[in-house]
């Protein structure tokens, strides 16, 4: 029998034991090119100019993936963006991608233009579109009919983009989760759970008030993806560091769940953020950050 004092030391031992994560657990880091985009436009540079210096910087900060938008494939930017991503040794597994869904003429628009632009950048090496559903003008309600509609449109696309060997995730922003994440809980529950995942803003979700790991236990095993970044007292970081949102609780529930999707850093700056750094250096330290605090061998 263990004397009592041995026990206790066992037991204390036991409690600071490192926890190994679920045997499935394997994350990877991507960049999201809207932090360029953003320095562009403060700059009135525009992409052309700057589409060498988006994709060395990434490479020099130690990514190796990339996450682009539609306009990288705009008529001849396709090729360049192509050849830019095997220079630099990049891969574009995902493209993030919005169009209205909630009207019948301009839900069949936005299928075919979206499907044409996975013609355009299937080449690039793209398993994933990350799909935002547009918000009405003005940040409107949309009608319970509207979210009906809208989630069928959604699966709809979704089966095409299967027949395509390609994923489906559903992006939420600010208006997504008003009322209590009403949009985003209606397509949670009314979109086929075989073709439909989620990627969750984790800095949006702090913004709308709501409970982040709730929102990430509801997703489940739907959570594709988290986009990451952070304020502290509310006010936008340069890099991904210690803050508001509290990604210590967020790594420890995707450890727990074996989560194998993808952490994407989405620096945005406020009027306010105090950019101390050149952005190379943010992102190389937001990957590191987000390398150590998920756990994830660089």
């Amino acid at each position: 029998m263990l004397h009592r004092r041995t026990f206790l030391a066992v037991l204390a031992a036991s409690a600071t034991r490192t926890v190994f994560p679920n045997p499935g657990y394997a994350p990877s880091v991507l960049a999201h090119c809207s932090i360029w985009l953003e320095h562009f436009g403060r700059g009135r540079k525009p992409l052309t100019d700057g589409m060498e210096e988006i994709f060395a910087s990434a490479a020099a900060a130690g990514y190796r993936g990339i996450e682009l938008t539609p306009q990288f494939f705009d008529g001849l930017l396709a090729s360049r963006t192509a050849r830019l991503l095997e220079t630099h040794h990049l891969g574009m597994p995902v493209l993030n991608i919005s169009g209205v869904m909630h009207i019948r003429e301009a839900a069949d628009q936005t299928i075919a233009r979206t499907l044409a632009m996975v013609d355009k950048s299937k080449c690039c090496g793209l398993k994933a579109l990350d799909f935002n559903p547009a918000p009405k003008p003005g940040g409107e309600r949309k009608s319970d009919q509207e979210l009906a509609f809208q989630s069928l449109a959604v699966d709809r696309l979704a089966e095409e983009l299967h027949k395509r060997g390609l994923r489906l995730w559903i992006h939420q922003q600010a208006s997504e989760m008003a009322e209590n994440a009403r949009e985003c809980r209606h397509l949670l529950i009314h979109t086929d759970r075989r073709l439909v995942e989620f990627c969750l803003d984790a800095h949006d979700v702090f913004r709308s008030k709501l409970p982040i790991m709730k929102l990430l236990d509801e997703c489940g095993q739907r959570l594709a993806a988290l986009h990451l970044r952070n304020s502290r007292h509310g006010i936008c970081l340069d890099d991904l560091s210690d803050g508001d949102v509290d990604y210590l609780s967020v790594a420890g529930y995707l450890r727990r769940t074996g989560f194998h999707g993808y952490l994407t850093i989405d620096l945005a700056y406020d009027k306010k953020t105090a950019i101390t750094r050149p952005l190379v250096e943010n992102l190389r330290l937001s990957r590191k950050y987000a390398e150590k605090t998920f756990g994830i061998r660089g």
